[in-house]
């Protein structure tokens, strides 16, 4: 994933980064019932907007996607580099 450090910005930005991967909105709620509402994304080209940190780009890889990020109005490639 992408270090919190160019992911997110001030204060609230600080405190998402540091609450989003064990939050139970985050890491519990929110982020499973999108991925499960994807489905099979297996062999799918998958853009995600807004990145982030890359966590849903990082579960999306892991499910077989081929996934980039647009992060602040540039192409990436990937959240995750």
């Amino acid at each position: 994933m992408m270090p919190a450090e160019t992911a997110y910005h001030d204060e609230l930005g600080d405190y998402f980064a540091k609450n989003a991967d064990t939050s139970p909105y985050n890491a519990h709620t929110d982020r499973p019932a999108m991925l499960a509402l994807a489905g099979d994304v297996a062999g799918l080209k998958v853009l995600d907007v807004g990145c982030g940190a890359g966590h849903y780009a990082a579960e999306l890889l892991a499910g077989g996607a081929e996934a980039g990020s647009l992060r602040d109005g540039d192409w990436s490639g990937s959240c995750m580099t």
